[in-house]
């Protein structure tokens, strides 16, 4: 079964967000900066790879294509998927929950008093 590379990023919109939403609930706190950079280095870009592989793969079984078409169909998922989340994630910080932003700023070493 094909499926749109269209549908397949707001797919990947869905999942980005379940990802985002459970590191933000379980694991909000002191260590919150070097956990979401943790699954944002390590996580997301296995997801983002296996939706565009998904995508290509879907579609190959029944058609040929070329590298452009590839392109596209790769493409398409993760822009998609990844905008719509950089928007809800950015709205969700400013307007929602305003005070998660001070979770997030990494903290400022001050050097130790003598």
């Amino acid at each position: 079964m094909t499926k749109s590379p269209l549908t397949l990023g707001i797919l990947l919109y869905a999942v980005t967000m379940a990802i985002f939403f459970t590191v933000y609930t379980f694991f909000s706190g002191i260590e919150y900066f070097d956990t979401t950079l943790k699954v944002n280095a390590f996580v997301l870009p296995i997801v983002y790879v296996l939706f565009a592989f998904w995508s290509v793969k879907s579609h190959w079984n029944n058609h040929q294509m070329n590298f452009k078409e590839a392109f596209k169909r790769a493409f398409v998922p993760m822009f998609v998927g990844g905008i719509l989340s950089i928007v809800s994630i950015f709205s969700f910080l400013n307007f929602i929950d305003t005070d998660a932003k001070k979770t997030i700023k990494l903290p400022i070493c001050t050097p130790p008093e003598i």
